[in-house]
């Protein structure tokens, strides 16, 4: 676990990496996926998780272009892969992030730090909507220090909640939007930096009024 953590200490990204294990050893989903890989260390933990968990598969997301300083990159994150003894529960893809061409279903947990842009994470609702479990989350990376692309996304989640779909989004979302309640949280990490030092997390559950269900089934 420690050479896995070790790998997020230069992008800050220790925390959140052992926030994404913890979730995870919790919550026991069947499904996971990370769009933008980067180092790995994020996908890695979630591995080590899904090993403790006996249980679940995560895909990462990424063509590499921004990690030339780790040399062939496609090689180097298949290499720790293996290293790890992680075959069974990480699936890294490397190639370009292209909602339309991810095919999943009743997926649990989405994880995105690629796309900051409004237009970008407005479809990422969308697509997370459509393939999303009864119960699922959706994690932002620095959604908040984007006004524009948080403002738009807090809006549509509002709307939600109030059982409507907003004009700009499509009219068949409304059947997975009524009766169920959405939740929009944001953690900001403890250390002051300009980039990268906050987490939204949407989550997505049936209105139950009684007793709850178990997170994930």
């Amino acid at each position: 676990m420690q050479q896995c953590l070790n790998r997020g200490i230069q992008y800050e990204t220790v925390d959140s990496c052992m926030f994404y294990y913890s979730l995870v050893k919790m919550k026991k989903p069947k499904l996971v996926l990370e769009l933008g890989t980067g180092n790995g260390s994020t996908a890695f933990m979630i591995g080590l998780a899904m090993i403790e968990n006996s249980r679940g598969e995560v895909i990462t997301i990424d063509n590499g272009k921004d990690w030339i300083g780790m040399g062939e990159y496609e090689k180097a994150i298949r290499w720790f892969t293996k290293h790890y003894k992680l075959e069974k529960h990480v699936d890294f893809r490397c190639e370009d992030i292209d909602l339309e061409k991810i095919k999943v279903d009743k997926i649990d947990m989405v994880i995105s730090d690629f796309d900051r842009s409004a237009k970008f994470n407005l479809s990422l609702i969308i697509w997370w909507l459509y393939n999303a479990n009864e119960y699922s989350s959706l994690f932002i990376d620095s959604l908040s220090e984007n006004f524009d692309a948080y403002s738009h996304v807090k809006e549509t989640i509002d709307y939600f909640n109030r059982g409507i779909v907003p004009g700009n989004l499509p009219k068949n979302l409304w059947p997975l939007v009524q009766g169920y309640k959405f939740t929009q949280t944001d953690i900001r990490k403890c250390r002051n930096m300009i980039e990268h030092n906050s987490i939204t997390w949407i989550k997505k559950e049936p209105h139950f009024i009684g007793v709850e269900k178990l997170y994930y089934e």
